[in-house]
Order: structure tokens, then sequence, then C-alpha cells
């Protein structure tokens, strides 16, 4: 990535500005208890990470973040994490603004942030990344074309840059959206080297978790430093070939059944998957506790039953799908159920 070559100089005249107010609906069961942003990809690294290290990489320091959607972990975790490394201001809707309805959309969010800053040059970067935007790159494509606007290509809502001038008149209130169509409109294009696009679908977000714990980016290593699905490394034998992994406790690993089958399967902070498992383009969510009994890939109609499953063929796994699956052979089985008894 491309870092800002005299980022002291531009500091007084540029600005960061991270949208991470939004509830991704793709997403289903995991934002509706964490935004999107928030969403854990592997270790302690989050959604979020991804665009504030970024940041970091070019050489910039001054960020206003928008916040909105259960802003509770967010609220803690980004002090935690970059507050002692970058000027960073953390703006939740609901309470800036005094009402429900908060920021009202992302452009409304925008508009906002706007506010609160005299910077001549802005950057905007969406939260909900799959990978780190070269931000640097970014801001000398802007600085050579001339244009008030320089706007990443493909779809969706990417990282720009603008003139906050040009950024202030364009923001109509008929969508964010519409901002971006503008820019294209009158700005210059500029051809982000990321891999992938905004993060919006559990497709998105296994093989972006994949991705991430293969080769974690310099920042983020540290916070993605764990063993899978919390088991110590040193308990493990384990083997990895492309993207099927193989793990089994080393006490009792020749006896049948303890070997865990992960195949393309992203196991989220939180998550475990007890020896035996067999796994197939699975999402285990943060808090599932995965049967050593669970097989997942081998039928399609049997795991829509209990589960999540995309139609690009992604399994999300939740520990409240879990709990249904259990309680329904049980009572298949003739099994006792506990129910609550009066005096």
């Amino acid at each position: 990535m491309s870092a800002l070559p005299d980022a002291t100089a531009d500091a007084a005249n540029l600005a960061v500005l991270v949208l991470a107010a939004g509830r991704a609906p793709l997403m289903h069961e995991l934002t509706e208890a964490e935004a999107l942003p928030a969403l854990p990809l592997v270790g302690r690294l989050r959604v979020v990470d991804l665009a504030l290290g970024a940041v970091a990489r070019a050489g910039l320091w001054r960020v206003l973040v928008a916040l909105q959607h259960r802003p509770a972990t967010l609220l803690r975790h980004l002090p935690a994490r970059w507050g002692t490394g970058l000027d960073l201001r953390v703006v939740e809707g609901r309470a800036a603004l005094g009402s429900t309805a908060g920021f009202g959309d992302a452009e409304g969010a925008l508009r906002h942030l706007l506010g609160l800053t005299e910077a001549a040059t802005v950057v905007v970067v969406p939260a909900a990344r799959a990978e780190e935007p070269d931000l640097g790159g970014l801001l000398a494509a802007h600085r050579a074309g001339g244009a008030p606007a320089t706007v990443a290509r493909g779809e969706g809502v990417r990282a720009a840059a603008f003139d906050r001038a040009w950024l202030r008149g364009a923001l109509t209130g008929r969508g964010l959206g519409a901002v971006w169509e503008a820019a294209r409109a009158a700005g210059a294009p500029w051809d982000d080297p990321g891999p992938e696009g905004p993060l919006a679908t559990l497709d998105d977000l296994r093989l972006a978790a994949l991705r991430v714990a293969a080769a974690p980016p310099p920042l983020a290593a540290p916070l993605a430093a764990e063993a899978p699905a919390g088991v110590p490394r040193d308990r493990l034998l384990s083997l990895e070939a492309g993207g099927l992994r193989l793990w089994a406790p080393r006490l009792g690993a020749r006896r049948p059944g303890r070997w865990t089958v992960l195949e393309d399967t992203a196991v989220l902070p939180g998550g475990r998957v007890s020896p035996g498992a067999r796994l197939s383009r699975c999402l285990v969510a943060p808090g599932a506790v995965v049967p050593s009994t669970l097989t997942v890939g081998d039928d399609p109609e049997e795991d829509a039953r209990w589960f999540r499953v995309t139609p690009e063929g992604t399994t999300l796994i939740t520990t409240a799908m879990l709990a249904r699956r259990a309680a329904a052979r049980m009572r298949a089985q003739g099994g006792p159920l506990l129910t609550m008894q009066g005096p």
C-alpha cells in the first residue's frame, strides 16, 4: 500500500470520515446484536480495524467515525485500539442528534461528520470493507487528477477522496448512492487494487475471515493471532491444505471421530468446534459451540432445516440454531425435556 508522501504537511487540511453506522440486512442474525463493522473476523480483529489500519498505514491521523446501529461494542473498541495512534473522534448518531432516528441514513451520517471538520480535503471510508483500501494511492490519484472527486472503480460505496466544498454541495438528501453517482460523473476514477468490494453478505464475511486469518495485514497481525476455534495450538495435531483444515487433540487423536474437518469454513472469535465435527463452507457465529456429531455440507436439504444457507452456499451456524436442532432431535428420540414446574 502507498503511503502519503508528506502526511504531516497535509494534516491540517485533510480528514478521514469513516462510516460505521449501518446494519447489513444480508448478514441476518449476525447484525441483530452487533453493527456490521463490529463483527469479529479472527482473534481480536474486527471488521472496522481493516479501515482504520488503512488510515494508519497511509500516514493519516485525523479521523472522525460515525456510529449508530448497536454502537456499544465500537464505543469501547475504537478508543482502546486506535485512540493512542490516531486523532480519533467517535460520534454516535442518537446521542449526537438527541433523537431515536439518529443520522437517519448513511448520507445523514456523512453530512454530520462533514460539519465537524474544516479540512479542505476529506477521505470517505466505509467501514464495511473486506480488505484495507490503499488510501495513500487514492490521495495521490486525487492530487494528480485535479478533479473535485476521486472514486474507486467498482460497484457499491467504496473509498473516495473529495474536495470538501464539492462534497458538501453533493449532499442533496437523495442518499449516499446518489452522492457516489455524482462523484463518478464529476470526478476521476481510481483503480482500487483491493481484491474485494464492500462487505455485505454472509459469503463475503466467511471469505474475508478466511483470507485475513491466512494473511493478516501488518497492523492487524497482532490482533489476529489466535489458535483455531479457541484451542491452544500446543494441544493440537493439525494439517492444512488449501481451504481444508484438520485437527485433533494430541491425546486420543487415534480414536475414531476425534479429527475435526473444516473445509472453507470460518470460525468467528467466540465460536468453538468440538473434536470430530465436519463442516464445509460454514460460518460459525460468536458463542456457537458446534457439537462433535455435527456434519454440515453433505446434505443441503438437512442443513437448510436447521441453519441459514445462502444461495451461494455459505451455512451460518448460531447458538439459537444449534439449540433448536438439539431440542428437535431430543423430541424425535423420545428424550426428556426440561420444563419449569410450579410449586
